[in-house]
């Protein structure tokens, strides 16, 4: 469980970004190890056949995954995404894109 503060300062991190807020960004939950984030469907967001923007999926899939990490460092660590690989199994319709991030292992490296 998060305390208070850890909640805030991860809120915090994702609120400060500007292409967080640009995109109308809503944060859905924030947990030890876990992060969930939204986007409600607007023409900005999608491509030319109706669905979510791939790179607006791939954006909420790096914010999720890069908050939710977050929730396990310890005061004086930071993370950056190093890499990821997305597939996209089928088009992201409806009104709501909700990305549900959450850590496997926590770790120091790598692997």
């Amino acid at each position: 469980m998060l305390s208070p503060q850890q909640r805030e300062m991860i809120e915090g991190a994702l609120a400060a970004q500007g292409f967080f807020r640009y995109l109308g960004t809503e944060i859905v939950e924030v947990d030890a190890g876990l992060c969930t984030l939204a986007l409600s469907r607007r023409p900005e967001l999608l491509q030319q056949n109706g669905y979510f923007h791939g790179g607006v999926i791939a954006y909420l899939v790096d914010n999720a995954s890069a908050a939710a990490a977050a929730t396990c460092l310890r005061a004086g660590q930071t993370v950056l995404t190093a890499e990821y690989k997305l597939n996209f199994l089928s088009p992201a319709r409806g009104e709501r894109l909700v990305c549900r991030a959450a850590v496997v292992r926590a770790g120091r490296r790598m692997t």
